[in-house]
């Protein structure tokens, strides 16, 4: 539950790749001194080319120790360029809505596509898992669709090929697991608990501001902090003591479920 914890939170002066360089190679050095820059293990951002370009000064993937974070690696976030680059971004989200709308099993196709997108990024264990996978889903994406569950319209297909050629398959070292075998990730793939994090500073009654001094912002972060450990606990109190569904519903199998649910969704 814990996979992750925000340690050193700050207003960017700029996005350019200046700051972000000072940010990684000055600002959290000085902050965490000691051993702390050793022992980080993996820097997960988005797919800003600054940011990027910045963190590629600094890291030594266990190879070079004079850098910063000798012993880190670089991903991007899945998230973002799955949900964010592509199900979601204006040149393919109207024309995948279209496909999903035309018939379940037309949908089902697109959904496929998806999921076998994140199973790069989650599951295929090593680089040459990844690299077969990547031969089968562009066979897939090329092939007569006769043998599929459903279809996709051309002009869709090529702009599916055309995500995964030129911003996915030439970017699977940056976000594939199987290019991180022996990184310590704890199944880290996306920016999703910074970002929460991140949400959480800016949206919450006590946010910091830039002209916040030193203890205003310690007073904020306390109660901020002191605000999430209780929720935390309140959630898991009512894990422990709920049950999922009713107990004839946790006995039930899918296939009892399946005519209503397509009569439903047709």
């Amino acid at each position: 539950m814990n996979k992750s914890f925000g340690h050193t939170w700050c207003f960017m002066p700029s996005n350019a790749k200046w700051a972000y360089s000072w940010f990684f190679e000055d600002a959290v050095p000085t902050l965490h001194p000691g051993t702390a820059c050793k022992r980080v293990k993996l820097i997960l951002t988005d797919a800003c080319h600054q940011e990027t370009s910045a963190i590629a000064n600094c890291i030594g993937k266990g190879k070079e120790d004079f850098k910063v974070y000798p012993n880190a690696f670089h991903r991007h976030c899945g998230w973002h360029k799955v949900n964010r680059n592509f199900t979601n971004h204006s040149d393919y989200k109207s024309r995948l809505a279209t496909v999903r709308n035309s018939s379940v099993n037309n949908s089902v196709e697109v959904s496929l596509i998806t999921r076998w997108l994140w199973y790069f990024i989650k599951h295929y264990e090593t680089e040459e898992e990844v690299n077969l996978a990547m031969k089968l889903i562009k066979q897939y994406l090329n092939e007569d669709q006769s043998s599929h569950k459903g279809e996709i319209d051309e002009d869709t297909r090529a702009a599916i090929r055309g995500f995964f050629t030129k911003s996915f398959e030439c970017n699977k070292g940056m976000l594939c697991e199987g290019y991180f075998n022996g990184v310590m990730t704890l199944g880290n793939c996306t920016t999703g608990v910074s970002e929460a994090e991140h949400r959480a500073y800016k949206n919450s009654a006590t946010c910091l501001g830039p002209g916040d001094d030193l203890a205003e912002s310690t007073d904020k972060l306390i109660i901020r902090a002191e605000t999430k450990d209780a929720v935390k606990g309140r959630s898991m109190t009512h894990q422990i003591r709920s049950h999922s569904g009713k107990a004839d519903d946790r006995y039930k199998k899918a296939d009892e479920l399946s005519d209503y649910a397509n009569k439903m969704m047709l």
